[in-house]
């Protein structure tokens, strides 16, 4: 994300103005005309070291210290006009002046006690909007923070500064005076990492400053209580609590919004709540970002990447971690601690996220390693980051990683050195839980079994007791999956099984508390985990037919359709309508053009509309899966954690799996295919239809153009390329088709002259063939292109549907929004946003979209490689919500290849509809393609259920 949006020339002459009018305004006050709040009007400001309201919780005196003064910090909207900040009625010159999103900041000093206005013209009515009397209070103790700061390295100056903090608390004498010490002895108890007593310290805290009226210190010591609860104990009901209790000033105060939105966006993000967290702490980076806080905005940037993370968008976290390395400060020589934390936390969130989407892709974790190994060698650098506790568990959590990497790596030796070098006394309960599962895994490997079988049972009274708060979903997850490996070393499948069952069970839970479908499918890898290891134990017991149910279901799962949770008629229809709505508003444009901080509002609302409907997975069962039909051969390339296999089955005989090359997973695409064919040459020899099952790791491999009997294997067979979902009941379908054209920009027109003629052609001959076309939409440079939803809606029941379209350089998604190579992540966010809520658009379509589907767009056949929504490209989301075939594409498709496809499939369906036909058109298609050395063939694929 860009710190300031880019300008343009409307933009650009705004500024001009406005800096203008700042240099030559005179210093007169005007008086206001009216008075308003600034919250009503989105105006930001911060500056005081607290505050004191008014009855109506309104601010009305700002105090500041007189040796430590603050900039007055001010964002106002670019809607009003000549904000002026007056100190006893005297304007002030404002400092700095930028343009930070749709308006601007800047900031005066306030080193003396006065009265302060801050105005501005609103439709042409001068107006206050913050008004405050400014109080000058010495800081409470100076000397304090200098003194703690000197004894962090100092464990006996530690302790001095404890007891004579304690004592200082135990005589005090007035409210004020123990709130104060309270505070302090809650900073001395973090610094000797006592975490829990420094938590109930602050909460307490917070209470006395709720009551001595001091609202910002009242929040300050409420968001170190919830931390501390939360983040440091893994007590997250007691942090949750201290939300309801305290710090209710955000409707008034930028700051409390500011921080709220932080640490209830921690809260939330441990929850699984990612569109809840993300929408929280979006809103806290904002107002860090138009208040120019630095600090602030490099904090709320590492949960906001790990919020992205989790929904699969790793280029935009990443990007956002380059943004936070840009904010740390320069070397702070007063406080070691100070330096570490940003420096370090970085490079862990980097690691994290180069591991996360390691894992999911089934990458080396090279890069992870790198990041990691650079954060472990800070916290060991004496002049980074000091002997401290919470360095000291920082770097216990990194090697926790790095040994799970060495793990993951195969060398389980060096995995325990490091856990064995890890002192347990030093980690706090967040870090303790992983430890003690890296401990229990490591035995396993080394097969002592008995020591694994202990360690396992003290864990789960642990997890019962005092680790309850602690153990996250994935840690409850991993239990119950090392429980499983326990089971299987000592022989007992049934309780393997029964371990894994129960895992699986853990991951569900944690799904359907967040209700949304990008949040259920957060733990994919786990999920695939589990899976590899209940294969392999059906394999082991000979279990051939379970274990190829366990291997679809693993496939599918992401990919499952969705139905609607426990709600009412009334609430289902109100979504729909409100769904149907936005998708109006998004016709075809460049989101260049869009101001960030617009777009992310409107993606806000794209996440809202996708999780309006209660969602839930659908259950699904082998025995609704499709069954082979006659003559048909099903072809699953499967990794089951160790290599790859290969499960084929036909519509007589028992399934067979072979375990296929290690080629099979690298080099050309060509040469993967071939061996992924090799073991099954006598079966596929008796097959005439071969449906493939193929993972997004085989995108690239077109199985209709290799080699079989020296021509093309689409020659001699019909090849299809199967989502291995149950098939979804249809309503009846009206004889009728739709031709729908889109190109924004007329890019395609302009090349393409002659493709009104095209299009004219293939109306008149479906129509010849007894298809009419009822909804049609034929190449018209004047012409607007249409909405989404009028798009869903003309299609709805016909029998054939084309889509046909261009808008960039990379479109798809019915072409919804223009995206183009280099995208600022936001911008691509907001694509994928509008793309996830066509598709699940689609899918509430169940049984009632098109029978047929021919999508003419580049990319509409595109497979998400990271699995993490589940989101696939249009031509799968259309045979998921019922459709018997759909044709896309997996990549760019020149145009001249997408009019002779779409020439070749229009002739051949108004013969064959089926898909075994379309799917010779499509081979016949290739060989013409080839044959007019047009480029792209390779790249056409035809889905099925």
């Amino acid at each position: 994300m860009t710190t300031h949006r880019k300008r343009r020339p409307w933009s650009a002459a705004l500024g001009a103005t406005m800096l203008l009018w700042l240099a030559l305004a005179d210093h007169q006050a005007v008086e206001p005309e009216c008075h308003t709040t600034a919250a009503a009007l989105g105006v930001l400001w911060t500056g005081c070291r607290e505050l004191r309201l008014s009855p109506r919780g309104e601010p009305e005196v700002c105090l500041i210290e007189p040796d430590r003064p603050r900039p007055f910090q001010a964002w106002v909207p670019s809607s009003i006009s000549d904000p002026r900040v007056t100190v006893d009625g005297q304007v002030l010159p404002l400092g700095d002046p930028t343009e930070v999103d749709d308006g601007w900041s800047f900031s005066v000093e306030l080193d003396h006690a006065r009265h302060v206005e801050l105005s501005g013209r609103l439709d042409g009515h001068s107006m206050v909007l913050l008004a405050l009397d400014v109080e000058l209070r010495p800081p409470l103790d100076p000397s304090f923070k200098p003194r703690l700061d000197d004894a962090l390295d100092d464990q006996g100056a530690r302790d001095a500064l404890e007891q004579e903090v304690r004592r200082h608390r135990l005589e005090a004498s007035s409210p004020e005076a123990r709130l104060l010490y309270t505070e302090q002895l809650g900073q001395v108890l973090f610094d000797q990492g006592r975490l829990e007593d420094s938590a109930a310290l602050a909460l307490e805290a917070a209470r006395m400053a709720r009551d001595q009226g001091e609202p910002l210190r009242e929040c300050a010591r409420a968001w170190s209580a919830s931390y501390l609860y939360g983040e440091a104990l893994g007590r997250y009901a007691e942090a949750r609590r201290v939300f309801e209790e305290l710090c209710d000033y955000e409707a008034s105060v930028p700051d409390v919004t500011m921080l709220n939105g932080y640490y209830v966006g921690l809260l939330q993000l441990h929850l699984g709540q990612l569109a809840q967290a993300r929408r929280s702490i979006e809103r806290a980076l904002e107002i860090a970002r138009r208040l120019r806080w630095s600090a602030w905005e490099r904090t709320t940037i590492n949960p906001l990447a790990r919020v992205l993370a989790s929904q699969g968008r790793f280029r935009w976290a990443d990007q956002l971690l380059s943004r936070a390395e840009e904010l740390v400060p320069a070397p702070d020589s007063i406080n070691l601690l100070r330096r570490c934390e940003p420096l370090t936390n970085t490079l862990r969130q980097r690691g994290e996220l180069a591991l996360r989407e390691a894992r999911l892709l089934g990458r080396p974790f090279l890069l992870a390693r790198e990041h990691l190994e650079r954060a472990r060698a800070l916290y060991l650098d004496r002049t980074v980051c000091p002997e401290h506790p919470v360095v000291a568990d920082s770097l216990a959590a990194v090697d926790i990683t790095l040994a799970r990497l060495d793990l993951y790596d195969g060398r389980p030796l060096d995995a325990k050195r490091r856990v064995d070098a890890i002192h347990p006394d030093r980690l706090t309960m967040e870090s303790k839980v992983p430890w003690r599962l890296l401990q229990i895994e490591l035995a396993l490997e080394r097969g002592a079994t008995e020591q694994a079988r202990g360690s396992l049972q003290a864990l789960e009274a642990e997890l019962h007791g005092a680790l309850a708060d602690a153990a996250e979903p994935e840690q409850r997850w991993r239990w119950f999956l090392l429980e499983a490996r326990l089971h299987q070393a000592q022989g007992d499948l049934t309780g393997a099984i029964a371990s894994l069952a129960r895992a699986q069970a853990v991951l569900e839970r944690a799904a359907e508390a967040t209700r949304s479908t990008v949040e259920a499918d957060r733990r994919g890898a786990m999920q695939r985990e589990g899976s590899q290891l209940l294969v392999r134990l059906l394999l082991e017991a000979g279990q051939l037919e379970p274990a190829l149910c366990a291997a679809r279901i693993s496939r599918i799962r992401g990919l499952v359709g969705m139905e609607s949770g426990p709600t009412t008629r009334a609430s289902v229809a109100e979504a729909r309508r409100l769904r149907r709505a936005r998708l109006h508003d998004y016709r075809w444009y460049d989101p260049h053009d869009v101001p960030t901080d617009v777009l992310m509002e409107i993606e806000t609302g794209l996440d809202d509309l996708m999780t309006a409907l209660p969602m839930s997975p659908r259950a699904v069962r082998c025995k609704d899966l499709p069954p082979p039909r006659p003559g048909e051969m099903s072809l699953l390339p499967f990794h089951d954690g160790k290599r790859w296999l290969g499960f084929a089955w036909a519509d007589h005989g028992p399934p067979v799996v072979e375990p296929l090359s290690p080629s099979v997973a690298e080099g050309d695409p060509s040469a993967r295919g071939e061996a992924l064919l090799a073991p099954f040459a006598a079966m596929l020899a008796e097959a005439t239809r071969l449906r493939v099952l193929l993972p997004s790791s085989f995108h690239d491999v077109s199985v209709p153009d290799l080699g079989w009997a020296g021509a093309p294997l689409g020659n001699a067979k019909a090849v299809v390329h199967g989502l291995d979902l149950p098939i979804v009941p249809r309503t009846a379908s009206q004889r009728a088709a739709a031709l729908v054209f889109s190109d924004p920009q007329w890019s395609l027109g302009q090349d393409l002259p002659e493709l009104r003629d095209h299009f004219r052609r293939w109306a008149e001959h479906l129509e010849r063939h007894g298809l009419p076309v009822v909804f049609d939409r034929e190449p018209d440079e004047a012409a607007s292109p249409p909405s989404a939803s009028e798009v869903l809606q003309g299609t709805e029941g016909v029998q054939l549907a084309l889509l046909y379209g261009f808008g960039g350089d990379e479109p798809g998604y019915y072409d919804l929004l223009a995206d183009h190579e280099g995208a600022e992540p936001d911008q691509r966010s907001f694509v994928l946003a509008a793309a996830g809520l066509v598709r699940s658009d689609i899918l509430l379509h169940q049984g009632r979209g098109p029978r047929h589907v021919i999508l003419a767009l580049c990319g509409s056949a595109e497979v998400d490689p990271y699995g993490v929504s589940g989101a696939v490209g249009l031509a799968q989301s259309y045979v998921q919500a019922g459709a018997e075939w759909a044709v896309g594409t997996a990549g760019p498709v020149d145009p001249r290849t997408m009019v002779l496809l779409t020439d070749v499939l229009i002739d051949a369906y108004a013969s064959d509809p089926s898909a075994d036909a379309m799917a010779k058109a499509l081979q016949d298609a290739k060989r013409r393609i080839a044959a007019q050395q047009l480029p792209h063939g390779e790249q056409l694929r035809l889905w099925v259920p």
